[in-house]
């Protein structure tokens, strides 16, 4: 008579309690990661706009608004308040796709300088 070989239960239960403790450690370090990453994208964009919003806004011979960027690491850029005269508020919000990521911020008043948000 042949003999059935296989896998015995408590073998399978070794595995899958491994595995288990491994997707444990591993998942919130990869939301991190994603997290992180969702911020510095969003802020590389908002940095791009900010410098080019701020050249156009010191540029005594340009007349025109920037030109919206194509928006791929952040779910919306702002600058409602930049375009109009009687404002001292020269900010620029760029808000992440990812929801907890921290938001840019990016400060015209002298030169485009951008930090994270909470």
């Amino acid at each position: 008579m042949k003999k059935i070989q296989g896998f015995t239960l408590i073998e399978i239960i070794i595995v899958v309690a491994i595995i288990g403790i491994l997707a444990a450690i591993a998942i919130p370090t990869y939301q991190g990661y994603v997290r992180s990453s969702s911020e510095k994208a969003c802020l590389q964009e908002t940095k791009a706009y900010a410098n080019n919003t701020f050249y156009l806004l010191n540029d005594p011979k340009s007349d025109s608004k920037p030109k919206r960027p194509t928006i791929s690491a952040c779910s919306e850029i702002t600058d409602a308040s930049i375009w109009s005269l009687n404002t001292a508020d020269k900010t620029i919000i760029g808000i992440p796709k990812y929801s907890g990521a921290k938001k840019s911020q990016c400060d015209l008043s002298i030169s485009p300088s951008c930090t994270l948000v909470p």
